[in-house]
C-alpha cells in the first residue's frame, strides 16, 4: 500500500495497486505473489473518507483532465496521489490521452454520486466505485 499525500492536511488517502481475478477477488499486486486464478484487471484503488477528500480527488481528476498533453496529465495525477508505479503509468500512457481523460471523467462522476466516502477503482478501461 502506498500512503499518499493527496491531501494538504493530516488525513491521507490510501492508494493501492490491485488486481481483480476472474472470480472477482481483489488482490494486492506483489510481483512475487502467485495466484490460483488469473488476474484479469490491474488498476489503482483510491480510498477517500470524507467529502473534503472526495472534493480534493475531484480537483485532481479535473486538473489531469484539463492538461494539454498525456505526460502532463499523468504527472499531475501520479504526483498528487503520491506516485504510481511505472507499470501502471505505462498502462495509462498506452491507453492514450482520450482514454485516460475518460477515466478521470468517470472518477469525478463516481465521487459526485457518492460524495461522503468510498473507494474509486480506476482500471485502464473503466472506473468503478465501492463502499469502504
Amino acid at each position: 500500500m502506498i500512503t499518499s499525500s493527496v491531501l494538504d492536511y493530516t488525513d491521507s488517502q490510501n492508494i493501492e495497486i490491485i488486481g481483480i481475478d476472474e472470480n472477482g477477488n481483489e488482490h494486492f499486486i506483489n510481483p512475487n505473489a502467485r495466484f490460483s486464478s488469473s488476474i484479469i484487471y490491474i488498476g489503482v484503488k483510491i480510498n477517500y473518507t470524507s467529502k473534503a477528500d472526495g472534493n480534493h480527488l475531484i480537483s485532481v481528476f479535473n486538473q489531469s483532465y484539463g492538461m494539454g498533453t498525456l505526460g502532463d496529465a499523468i504527472a499531475i495525477f501520479s504526483g498528487a496521489l503520491g506516485g504510481l508505479p511505472g507499470a501502471v503509468v505505462g498502462g495509462f500512457v498506452g491507453l492514450g490521452f482520450n482514454g485516460f481523460r475518460s477515466r478521470c471523467k468517470e472518477g469525478v462522476a463516481a465521487i459526485k454520486a457518492h460524495p461522503s466516502k468510498g473507494a474509486i477503482y480506476m482500471y485502464l478501461d473503466h472506473v468503478t466505485w465501492k463502499a469502504s
